[in-house]
């Protein structure tokens, strides 16, 4: 009796120990959980925040009022370096530290008078230059989400079959990359790339070609061509004569 009741306590013991463990690895895997889950939402309230804050120095605000896309308030607003917008009527407003939401409820308030329909829409704009062999170079005004492959479309695209690949993303004359192969097949935005107003992508135009090189690759296999299919025509028509005389 005394050997099994001593069997009996030391079972007791092992359970009490197992359960004692399994419930601290429990409290622990809860731990670990709510802090992945705490750091989670500071990582989303801070792009949250960088989000509604879309107006930076360089950058243009698209006003669009619907459906009166007539009135005075719709168009381009270029920030300046201090963050003054020029609205019509109001003169010189800051937009500094203002979200999305707090310029539109701005809007609405001060021109309560003139908006007949209060459905404002405001999309961030940024400056981006295009240089080189490109279809259509110069500058353009590109939506801050708008993807690097919707940024291209606008200048036509690269006019060399390597263009791709040439492309430099350049800023204030330093080269921040030589290959956007990688961002431009992603589709993410420029905003979400790093893009700036004022960024440049550049790629080298297609060297121009000595006039034998142009007769030599454009007109020569025309040439060719043509020779090929009057040879071939001469014989026939040889053929054929000598059938109709026999």
């Amino acid at each position: 009796m005394n050997h099994s009741l001593k069997i009996k306590v030391q079972y007791s013991m092992i359970k009490k120990i197992v359960i004692v463990l399994f419930s601290l690895w429990l409290i622990a895997s809860a731990q670990t959980d709510s802090s992945g889950i705490e750091k989670g939402k500071v990582g989303y309230q801070q792009q949250s925040k960088s989000d509604q804050l879309p107006f930076k120095p360089g950058d243009a605000v698209k006003i669009t009022i619907y459906p009166d896309t007539s009135l005075f308030l719709n168009g381009f607003y270029k920030i300046d370096n201090n963050n003054y917008i020029n609205l019509p009527m109001l003169g010189l407003i800051s937009v500094k530290n203002k979200t999305k939401n707090e310029f539109i409820d701005f809007l609405k308030k001060e021109y309560a008078d003139f908006l007949k329909y209060p459905n404002i829409n405001i999309v961030p704009y940024m400056r981006i230059s295009f240089f080189g062999g490109f279809y259509r170079p110069g500058l353009y005004w590109v939506e801050n989400r708008n993807s690097m492959w919707d940024a291209m479309q606008l200048a036509g695209g690269v006019n060399r079959d390597d263009g791709l690949m040439m492309v430099r993303w350049e800023r204030d004359g330093k080269i921040l990359s030589y290959n956007i192969v990688k961002d431009f097949q992603s589709g993410k935005s420029l905003e979400s790339i790093g893009f700036k107003s004022g960024d440049q992508l550049c790629v080298t135009s297609k060297p121009k070609q000595l006039f034998w090189e142009s007769f030599r690759d454009e007109i020569v296999p025309v040439l060719s061509i043509s020779l090929a299919t009057l040879s071939t025509a001469l014989t026939a028509y040889q053929t054929f004569k000598i059938y109709n005389n026999k």
